[in-house]
């Protein structure tokens, strides 16, 4: 499904009003986990991206956590496919259900409701937030790194395997 881009409400630095300012924050990790394919990070916040298989079908597991006070996390995982993967990272403007609503509502590129908002290189998982502490939703900056590091691996973990 393909939807039209809407702006959404921004506020400084031209970052949408449902994406946290510390977006610019998560990198790439330097760091090697077992059996996790990708692994972004800042001080605060981790995602771990890991291909599954359910059913024979072959997805990507996306765990989240946000680190909101010294004992207090909000941790999430959903199970993607990869044309939604692609979409949320930004390497191509592919929605899934609900995004249609959510992007008339919040503005945005693309949109599936439950997994992902993004508007140009801004992203928001599970989805629209309220872009400040004690949100729930973890919120990045998709820079060509970010991007690369996905994209690597769609191409080198066959989700046909």
């Amino acid at each position: 499904m393909q939807i039209i881009e809407k702006r959404p409400e921004i506020k400084m630095f031209g970052i949408p009003e449902w994406c946290h300012h510390h977006c610019g924050k998560i990198q790439p990790s330097s760091t090697q986990t077992d059996g996790i394919d990708c692994v972004f990070e800042s001080s605060a916040t981790r995602i771990e991206i890991k291909r599954i298989r359910i059913n024979e079908c072959s997805c990507w597991s996306v765990f989240y956590e946000i680190k909101q006070a010294q004992a207090e996390w909000f941790r999430g995982m959903i199970i993607f496919s990869a044309e939604r993967l692609r979409g949320a990272f930004g390497l191509s403007d592919e929605s899934g259900p609900g995004g249609d609503m959510l992007i008339d509502k919040y503005g945005g590129d693309a949109a599936a409701q439950g997994y992902f908002i993004r508007y140009q290189n801004y992203l928001s998982i599970p989805g629209p937030g309220t872009g400040h502490d004690g949100d729930p939703n973890i919120s990045v900056e998709l820079t060509d790194e970010i991007k690369n590091a996905v994209a690597a691996l769609l191409l080198t973990k066959s989700v046909s395997n």
